[in-house]
C-alpha cells in the first residue's frame, strides 16, 4: 500500500483547442478536485474549463490523497501537451514537502505552506560554486497564464 499525500497542481500555458477533450479526459480520469472540496466529474466545454481558473489565470487541481504525491494522469498530459505546471506535495510524517516545476523540472523542498527552503549543506555547496549557482538554484520558475488557443 502506498503513502498518500495532499497534492495541488497549478497549470498554465497554451492548450490547443484540438487537445481540449484529451486534456479534460485526463482531469476526469484522475478524479481531481477544484479547491479541495469540489470533485470535477464533468467539463462540458471550453468556457466551463476557463471558469475554473484562479485569480492568476491558472488551473488549480487538487487531490487530497494522491499516491506518493503523484497526479499521474494530468501530469503526463501536461508533459505531452507542453503545458507548464507547479506541483505542491504536502509534507507528511518523515517526508518533507516538495514543490516541483515542469518543464524545467526544478524540485524544491518546502514547508506545509508551500514555501520552499534549501538545506544548509546544499546552500554551502552552492556558495562554493559561486553566487550565480546559488541564485539559479533558488530562483522559482514562473508559470504562464492558462489559455486555450
Amino acid at each position: 500500500m502506498s503513502e498518500t499525500f495532499p497534492t495541488e497542481i497549478r497549470i498554465g500555458g497554451q492548450l490547443k483547442r484540438k487537445d481540449f477533450k484529451r486534456f479534460v479526459g485526463s482531469i476526469i480520469k484522475g478524479g481531481y478536485y477544484l479547491a479541495w472540496d469540489t470533485l470535477i466529474d464533468k467539463i462540458d466545454n471550453q468556457k466551463d474549463l476557463l471558469n475554473m481558473l484562479d485569480r492568476y489565470n491558472h488551473l488549480v487541481l487538487t487531490d487530497p490523497s494522491a499516491s506518493w504525491g503523484c497526479m499521474t494522469f494530468v501530469e503526463d498530459m501536461c508533459c505531452e501537451l507542453g503545458l507548464y505546471y507547479e506541483k505542491f506535495v504536502a509534507p507528511h510524517d518523515e517526508y518533507p514537502g516538495e514543490l516541483i516545476y515542469y518543464p524545467n523540472r526544478k524540485l524544491f523542498l518546502c514547508d506545509g505552506d508551500g514555501k520552499p527552503y534549501i538545506l544548509f549543506e546544499e546552500m554551502l555547496d552552492l556558495l562554493n560554486k559561486g553566487t550565480d549557482a546559488l541564485y539559479q538554484a533558488i530562483q522559482l520558475p514562473i508559470i504562464p497564464e492558462f489559455q486555450i488557443v
